[in-house]
């Protein structure tokens, strides 16, 4: 008997959190039902009743993501206050000192892979990185919504990636999650 994976549990266990959180890697705002998500500037915020607000920036033309998480819960019904706590978590986002940090979010590397004694071809890797350290503080669901993201972020790029014709002298890249 096979142990199912620990992302078909976490996307089995969550099916509406899933969908809200494709909807929001997708760019499309929704106002209405349990999670709600809305754009400021270039960034976009879902909110999780009971949760910090989760403010998600992609560049997709270089295949960079990042989530960050707010200040405030969103206890249920939308209001001017939480309006207020996107735009702080945004500002905070935006300055450079003292910002907030990233708790999931994409780096580039490349490497260098030998095949036979004169071949040698580049091969990039996108690693999606969950930083557990700074979610001390957080609810102890905001891990598994991490996680989630990291698997469609993961997909996505994945996607992307399979759209691109690569040159003779690069090997097919590789994303890669991981937990520091």
């Amino acid at each position: 008997m096979r142990a199912p994976k620990d992302s078909e549990n976490l996307l089995d266990n969550y099916p509406c959190l899933s969908v809200a959180l494709v909807q929001l890697l997708n760019k499309q705002e929704k106002n209405w039902g349990y999670f709600r998500i809305e754009r400021q500037d270039s960034y976009y915020c879902l909110s999780v009743p009971y949760f910090p607000h989760l403010v998600f920036h992609q560049n997709e033309s270089n295949l960079i993501y990042k989530v960050y998480w707010g200040y405030s819960s969103y206890k249920g019904s939308w209001s001017d206050a939480n309006e207020a706590e996107i735009e702080k978590t945004i500002e905070a986002i935006k300055l450079k000192k003292n910002a907030l940090k990233p708790l999931v979010y994409t780096r580039k590397k490349s490497r260098i892979i030998k095949r036979g004694m004169s071949e040698e071809k580049k091969q990039r890797i996108h690693e999606i990185v969950i930083n557990p350290g700074l979610e001390s503080s957080f609810p102890s669901g905001v891990r598994k919504i991490d996680r989630l993201l990291a698997i469609f972020i993961k997909d996505k790029i994945e996607q992307q990636i399979a759209e691109i014709s690569l040159d003779k002298s690069e090997a097919k890249p590789i994303v890669t999650i991981t937990e520091v």
